[in-house]
């Protein structure tokens, strides 16, 4: 039995003024059968739930009404492309229980707490409003409608005349304090700027000075000058209001990147924009010192960041969007594919789908990223390593080592090395083979030789010259007493420090310079000139005239290994790395990558590595002259 039904007239309803849902209103299904779209029938007879066609959406049509009634609405249908004009909810569901309700379409529909009570505000006294609610407009209980219409979530967002973001009831009755300071120091960033505070920039704001003595210049006196209250009541006012759980969720990124949004608490409203730039100033040209407000003012900020990039490079934008918090740990990966200008391009493999597990979507993206199919955009797995888990300490067996897992929360300080700048593998072109086991990754490349001496001093004690001190002590001593005779002493220092501050100097937007990274290794190996002299730590003035450069150089070596193969290279990569450990260049990556030898001829991944005077391509030329071997590798 087939059954059409015109979205057109489901629109016309939005123009009839009524009180509350007619007689009408009470025969329809919660979730009506859409145009051409062939109803199923269960054995019992029983109606399944039709699923909305890819070009349509259901929008929520809210009946006038007020407390302390029950909301009354009904549901639409309307193509993307020709919608009424309607505004979009971005919200928090909240706790599954206590459970609220409203009647839709007639019948009783149970709904979060939160929502009922966001629903119950925006709910107007006079006429019908038309708000697309996902937890509503979204047949939650068909997985399929689901994967379908995460795919329209961009489009959603972007064609809405307005963002309503919901918070939750102004509980602690500080919304007017936090309101009329975020508001004050936004209107203060458009007058200096020139510019409309929806206009401005991160890279506009980071012309403000940093405060001194009025605002842009610290004095929270002057800040406080026509605000009600004191500047501290005000600052702790804003921090409760910024902490607020719907600043942590990872969908919500998406939701205010492409319309203009007003956040809402109780009764009371902000625009979006002034809240971030507010919060990114406090942070970033006034200095705020507070621990409690920076936490609260950071996640603001890094929204803010995340939004004015959207649409850079997809894996940079993976890890900024990472740290942020999903119930269902596939969303850290489907809810950013519509922050990226180009997701169409990707593996049409990976697409949303809540039918496959968190196993299975997280391996189908990283099997799409080792085959590099964007290769001019990504670094194959080497910037996927902040999530790969230490297999020294434990794993989940169900993921493949070269599975990195975003379900991990956020990715540990200090891990990233791979920069887009390096071309170890020259201009090859990413090779996988097709096996029947799903959790082998088949890759083309060739191994390196062992690691011969693995020294992990690096993971303790994050920015500190010392701790390079005490590691370079141990490898010289090495070489003094013959247990490294293939390494080649000549300029080792210069090596050394080039290895250890490998990357830091990468800008993504002014590209790499070798001139700071030789400036960088002397600054160093001006200190290591000290170390030979003993008096590193004792004469603070003969070290480095910006030792607190130097030091920011040696971050990148946080928490990694240093390494020296059994034909004298010398590399920097995971802290899990142990001897016998085997580094491998794949084709079309950009990094070398850290292997160690199993069972069957098998490997298991542990991360990407710097290896000194390879990573430019040097490598390839040993193909030619027989000292590596082309071959399959096989990662489990």
């Amino acid at each position: 039995m087939a059954s059409q039904f015109s979205a057109m007239s489901y629109c016309m309803n939005l123009s009839q003024s009524r009180s509350g849902p007619g007689q009408d209103s009470l025969s329809k299904p919660l979730y009506s059968p859409l145009p051409s779209v062939t109803l199923q029938q269960k054995p019992s007879g029983i109606q399944k739930n039709t699923t909305v066609p890819q070009d349509l959406i259901r929008l929520l049509k809210i009946f006038p009404g007020s407390a302390p009634n029950i909301v009354e609405c009904e549901l639409v249908v309307a193509r993307l492309d020709t919608a009424p004009p309607y505004e979009a909810l971005s919200y928090v569901w909240g706790d599954p229980e206590p459970l609220d309700a409203v009647i839709c379409n007639g019948q009783r529909k149970s709904i979060t707490t939160n929502l009922g009570i966001a629903l119950k505000h925006l709910r107007l006294l006079d006429k019908a409003r038309l708000i697309w609610v996902d937890a509503l407009c979204i047949n939650q209980e068909d997985v399929d409608e689901r994967s379908s219409q995460i795919k329209l979530m961009r489009d959603i967002y972007t064609q809405t005349w307005r963002v309503v973001v919901w918070l939750g009831e102004d509980s602690d009755s500080k919304a007017q304090a936090a309101i009329s300071l975020l508001e004050r120091v936004a209107e203060e960033c458009s007058q200096r700027l020139q510019l409309p505070i929806d206009q401005i920039t991160l890279t506009d704001l980071l012309k403000l000075p940093i405060a001194r003595s009025s605002f842009g210049e610290t004095s929270l006196a002057q800040l406080s000058r026509n605000l009600p209250g004191e500047m501290e009541k005000n600052m702790e006012a804003a921090a409760w209001l910024c902490s607020h759980s719907w600043f942590r969720r990872i969908w919500v990124i998406q939701e205010v990147s492409f319309a203009p949004a007003t956040v809402h608490i109780g009764t009371l409203q902000i625009s979006w924009k002034a809240v971030a730039l507010s919060a990114t100033w406090f942070l970033m040209r006034m200095k705020v010192q507070n621990i409690e407000y920076r936490q609260a003012f950071s996640q603001v900020k890094d929204m803010f960041l995340i939004r004015d990039a959207v649409g850079s490079n997809y894996i940079i934008l993976l890890q900024r969007v990472t740290p942020f918090e999903a119930t269902d740990p596939r969303d850290k990966l489907f809810a950013t594919l519509g922050l990226y200008r180009d997701a169409d391009r990707f593996d049409p493999d990976f697409q949303p789908d809540y039918s496959k597990d968190v196993v299975e979507v997280y391996t189908k993206f990283a099997r799409s990223m080792a085959a590099n199919r964007l290769r001019e955009i990504t670094s194959g797995l080497s910037l996927l390593y902040p999530y790969y888990p230490d297999p020294n300490t434990g794993n989940d067996k169900r993921f493949p080592s070269w599975v990195p897992r975003w379900d991990g929360g956020n990715p540990m300080p200090g891990q990233t090395i791979g920069m887009l700048h390096w071309k170890v593998s020259g201009d090859t072109s990413a090779a996988i083979d097709k096996v029947i086991d799903p959790k082998i990754l088949s890759i083309r490349g060739f191994r390196l030789a062992p690691t011969k001496l693995v020294h992990h001093g690096l993971h303790n004690e994050p920015q500190s010259l010392y701790i390079i001190q005490r590691m370079w002590d141990s490898i010289t001593g090495c070489m003094k007493d013959g247990d490294l005779p293939t390494l080649d002493a000549k300029d080792f220092d210069e090596r050394f420090t080039k290895t250890i501050t490998a990357g830091s100097f990468f800008d993504s937007n002014a590209g790499y310079s070798e001139k700071d990274g030789l400036w960088g290794a002397k600054e160093l190996h001006n200190y290591f000139d000290c170390m030979k002299l003993g008096v590193a730590g004792k004469h603070e003035s003969i070290l480095p005239e910006n030792k607190r450069q130097a030091e920011l150089l040696c971050a990148v070596a946080v928490k990694k290994a240093f390494f020296i193969l059994e034909d004298g290279q010398i590399g920097m990569g995971p802290n899990a790395t142990e001897l016998k450990d085997m580094p491998c260049v794949f084709y079309g990556h950009k990094m070398p990558y850290m292997l160690r030898p199993v069972e069957d001829g098998r490997y298991l991944f542990l991360g990407p590595c710097y290896i000194h005077g390879i990573m430019h391509g040097e490598a390839m030329e040993g193909l030619k002259t027989g000292k590596y071997r082309e071959e399959w590798l096989q990662i489990c």
